[in-house]
């Protein structure tokens, strides 16, 4: 189940509701817009998962027009595609679009820049330099994953729900997004103003009895 929180928890509701999100999560990671030196096989790299991430969603569009019956009548409604062959060409131009935002950065940009000299510490699980996290696409992106018990370094520099940015190793992080079994469960996206929760009904009861997300 999916619920979206846009109200600017602050106070109280703001620990309760991260405690709670907290208890049910494992791991968290945090971002940062990465402008920084890349040798080519770096850029290289971060290039074919993205590409191969588009390629996959055209695909499971697709697919899931045969078989969803839900999304056949909402595109019908909407965009007036009334056939496999319509919605084919439909979803190619949305990977058209894609391709475009795939081709907004080049190598040379990259190479322009000076090196990351961060230095991280144990507590750091991984590091990952990607154009898909869950709250953003297209730029160069890197995220930081940590055990959720580091949530306390994040924590005691929010007053609202969607402060940012998190300073952290001398640089400045945002979007915090958190993990159960590797799978998303809460992502807040600090630009937009906007929390999504993805959790079962009994779970967001929980938040719901406890903090004022309204």
């Amino acid at each position: 189940m999916e619920r979206i929180i846009e109200k600017n928890l602050k106070k109280n509701d703001l620990d309760q509701f991260l405690n709670i999100i907290s208890s049910l999560a494992d791991t968290f990671s945090v971002e940062r817009y990465y402008e920084h030196y890349l040798t080519s096989d770096e850029f290289d790299d971060i290039q074919h998962e993205f590409l191969s991430i588009l390629e996959k969603e055209t695909e499971n569009l697709l697919e899931r027009y045969k078989n969803d019956l839900s999304f056949q009548f909402l595109l019908k409604d909407q965009l007036n595609i009334k056939s496999i062959e319509d919605a084919s060409g439909y979803f190619d131009e949305l990977y058209e679009q894609d391709q475009d935002m795939f081709n907004s950065i080049t190598l040379d940009e990259y190479q322009s820049f000076i090196k990351d000299e961060s230095v991280f510490n144990e507590r750091v699980l991984s590091r990952n330099l990607t154009r898909s996290t869950p709250s953003t696409r297209g730029p160069i992106m890197e995220m930081l994953f940590f055990d959720i018990e580091n949530i306390k370094y994040i924590k005691h520099q929010l007053k609202h729900l969607f402060d940012y940015p998190y300073k952290l190793y001398n640089n400045k992080y945002e979007n915090i997004c958190f993990y159960r079994d590797e799978e998303v469960i809460c992502v807040i996206c600090s630009h937009e103003h906007q929390c999504i929760i993805m959790l079962s009904q009994d779970e967001i009861k929980l938040i719901e009895d406890v903090v004022k997300i309204k």
